[in-house]
């Protein structure tokens, strides 16, 4: 859904199953935004943000999380302090998420 969003709006959208395949896609073709779902059913999404972080060319993130065992504050405030440039609780709209992709991509 919200890589329909983005298309809508004009962006080039790749999607990966989990962190390993995002790190793996972005080291054959880096990207300029990763958004980045803090709860990963098959890796510490933490871990795959400090590998994308570690890379030449890292890219710009914007963190999005939903309230399960922990709360998403929690979740996307340590998101921030990695380095997160945005963050975005859920659900959001096509408008926020927009709204956050547009600012990000701004920032030089």
């Amino acid at each position: 859904m919200y890589g329909f969003w983005l298309t809508e709006e004009g962006y080039h959208v790749v999607h990966a199953a989990n962190g390993l395949e995002a790190i793996s896609l972005h080291r054959q073709n880096p990207f300029d935004l990763i958004i980045l779902e803090l709860v990963l059913a098959d890796n510490d999404a933490f871990e795959t943000f400090a590998e994308l972080r570690r890379m030449d060319s890292p890219p710009k993130f914007i963190a999005t999380s939903k309230s399960n065992r922990i709360p998403a504050e929690l979740h996307l405030k340590m998101a921030r302090h990695l380095g997160a440039h945005r963050t975005l609780a859920k659900p959001f709209t096509a408008e926020q998420l927009v709204a956050a992709v547009r600012s990000v991509l701004a920032l030089e």
